[in-house]
C-alpha cells in the first residue's frame, strides 16, 4: 500500500514477487496454526435458553443476546450497536444499525459492517423457521422495556448469575436449606439476620425497617435497573457466551448417568468458546442440515469462501467419511 501511494507501480504477479511472497507463507505456516473457537450450535443454543429464566432480566437479555447474534450470524460488535426498530439519536460511533420485528420476521440493518462498509446490509429471521429465537428478544423488549431509538442491549444491574430463586429486592437472599426469603441488614457496622419470610417482599420490608429507610414497593422493584454504561460492549457478548456454556455444562453434569466434570475440565472447555462461536455456531448447524451453499454465504456475509468452506468440509469430513463403510 505505502508502495502504491508514493506512485510506484507494483507487480504482485511477478515471478520474483511471488517467490519471496510464497517463502514467506511457508515460514509463517511452519509457525502458525489458525486459532479456532467451538461452535455453539442451534441444539446447544435451544437447552441455554430453556434453562434461562425469561422473568429475571438478566437473564432474558443473555438469552436474547445468544439467540440474535446465533440466528442472525452476527459478529459480536454488529450485536452491540443494535438500537430497536430505528436507529437512536446523537451521534454514537458504536452503533451498527437497528433491530425490527413484524408478525412473520425479525429483520435486522446493519447500516456498516465488516462485510459491507458502503451499503446496508438486511438480514431476515423467519418466525416460522426459528419462532423460539424471536420469542426470546421479544420477550427482552418486554422485560427490558426496551423503547424505540434505544440500544437492544444495555448493561443490567443485579440478577441472574445464581441458579437459586431470585429477588429484585436488595438485602435478600434465598436460603436454600430453608427454603425461605432471607433478610440480612448492616447493623453497628455488623451484617446481622432480620428474619426469614416466606415472601420476599415481607423480607425486604424488614430489611428496610432494620435499616431505618423506607422501603421500595413492588412496581419499583420489577423496574429493571441499567448501568450507567448504556450500550453493553463487544466484549460482554463472549462473556454472555463463556458464562451460559459453563452453566450448561454444570446443568448437565447433574443429570443421571452423566460423568460430573471437575472444575478445570469445565474451564477448558469454555475457554474454546468466544463471541465467534455463534456465527460459527450457524455456519455449522446450516452445513449439518445440508443448507444450500449459497443460502448460507448469504445469511453469514462472507467475503470470501474461504472461512465458510472449512465449516462445510469439518462437518462433511465426519458425515460422509473416507472411512465411511470400512473402519472397525
Amino acid at each position: 500500500f505505502e508502495h502504491r501511494s508514493a506512485g510506484y507501480a507494483v507487480d504482485a504477479d511477478h515471478p520474483q514477487f511471488q517467490a519471496v511472497w510464497g517463502g514467506i507463507r511457508r515460514e509463517i505456516a511452519k509457525k502458525r496454526t489458525t486459532k479456532r473457537v467451538a461452535p455453539l450450535l442451534f441444539k446447544d443454543l435451544e437447552e441455554i435458553i430453556g434453562m434461562l429464566r425469561p422473568d429475571l432480566p438478566r437473564e432474558a437479555q443473555d438469552a436474547a443476546i445468544l439467540a440474535i447474534a446465533s440466528g442472525g450470524a452476527l459478529r459480536r460488535s454488529e450485536v452491540a450497536g443494535l438500537d430497536w426498530q430505528r436507529i437512536g439519536t446523537g451521534d454514537d460511533e458504536e452503533r451498527t444499525g437497528y433491530l425490527e420485528i413484524t408478525e412473520d420476521a425479525a429483520r435486522i440493518v446493519l447500516m456498516t459492517s465488516k462485510a459491507s462498509q458502503d451499503a446496508a446490509v438486511t438480514i431476515v429471521i423467519p418466525r416460522k423457521e426459528c419462532p423460539t429465537i424471536i420469542e426470546t428478544i421479544e420477550t427482552w423488549i418486554r422485560v427490558g422495556n426496551v423503547k424505540p431509538g434505544m440500544p437492544v442491549f444495555r448493561a443490567v444491574k443485579g440478577r441472574g448469575w445464581s441458579a437459586n430463586p431470585q429477588s429484585p429486592y436488595k438485602g435478600v437472599s434465598w436460603n436454600a436449606r430453608t427454603e425461605k426469603w432471607r433478610a440480612q441488614a448492616m447493623v453497628a457496622g455488623k451484617n446481622k439476620p432480620v428474619g426469614e419470610f416466606e415472601d420476599d417482599y415481607d423480607a425486604h420490608v424488614a430489611y428496610c425497617k432494620a435499616r431505618g429507610v423506607k422501603p421500595k414497593t413492588r412496581a419499583e422493584a420489577a423496574k429493571v435497573e441499567f448501568s450507567e454504561r448504556g450500550r453493553i460492549q463487544p466484549g460482554f457478548v463472549a462473556a454472555v457466551v463463556k458464562r451460559r456454556v459453563k452453566q450448561l455444562l454444570e446443568q448437565r453434569s447433574k443429570q443421571k448417568g452423566r460423568k460430573k466434570p471437575t472444575a478445570a475440565e469445565i474451564l477448558e472447555v469454555t475457554s474454546k468458546f468466544s463471541g465467534h462461536s455463534m456465527r460459527a455456531g450457524y455456519a455449522t448447524s446450516a452445513a449439518q442440515n445440508d443448507v444450500p451453499y449459497h443460502r448460507m454465504k448469504g445469511h453469514t456475509r462472507h467475503k470470501s469462501d474461504q472461512m465458510l468452506n472449512i465449516y462445510i468440509r469439518e462437518v462433511d469430513t465426519m458425515k460422509n467419511s473416507g472411512l465411511k463403510g470400512v473402519g472397525f
